[in-house]
């Protein structure tokens, strides 16, 4: 499994990744076409080494409204990419990344309910900060999680 940024040609892959995955409700394929052009080193991938050589898991993040901040804007990884390390490797890539850029912390949210997310967060690093109600709209609970990157060893 190979971890670069994404490029051009991976943008339709990316975004049927994420059609697969949450159908409407997820990214359009133009805001992947935006990120692309806006923050290029903060939207990472991971290849299969299948003869295709397609994403099969990307990680995305934007700088925050405060200096030094960054959120985590989407983890995901295909089906049949999961359970092998995968998001570990693209976080550990984004933070990496991150830093190198000067940021100084990570937010992100995350639902209560995805365990094996909040868990990897938890091994990375982040510590919740707080339980937001209907973040997302009623009845979509977040966590707010944060990991100070000055203090990250990754």
């Amino acid at each position: 499994m190979q971890i670069s940024s994404a490029q051009s040609l991976d943008i339709p892959k990316i975004a049927a990744l994420e059609r697969a995955e949450y159908g409407a409700e997820g990214y359009p394929e133009t805001f992947f076409w935006q990120v692309l052009a806006q923050w290029p080193s903060l939207l990472l991938i991971a290849r299969d080494e299948s003869p295709a050589n397609s994403p099969v898991a990307y990680v995305l993040a934007a700088p925050g409204q405060t200096v030094g901040q960054a959120w985590i804007m989407s983890l995901l990884t295909a089906p049949a990419g999961r359970g092998r390390g995968l998001g570990r490797r693209l976080m550990d890539a984004l933070i990496a990344q991150l830093q190198l850029a000067g940021y100084a912390e990570v937010l992100l949210t995350v639902s209560p309910a995805n365990r094996a997310a909040v868990s990897l967060y938890q091994q990375l690093g982040f510590r919740i900060l707080a339980e937001k109600k209907d973040y997302l709209g009623p009845g979509e609970d977040r966590y707010l999680m944060s990991l100070p990157l000055t203090q990250h060893n990754a």
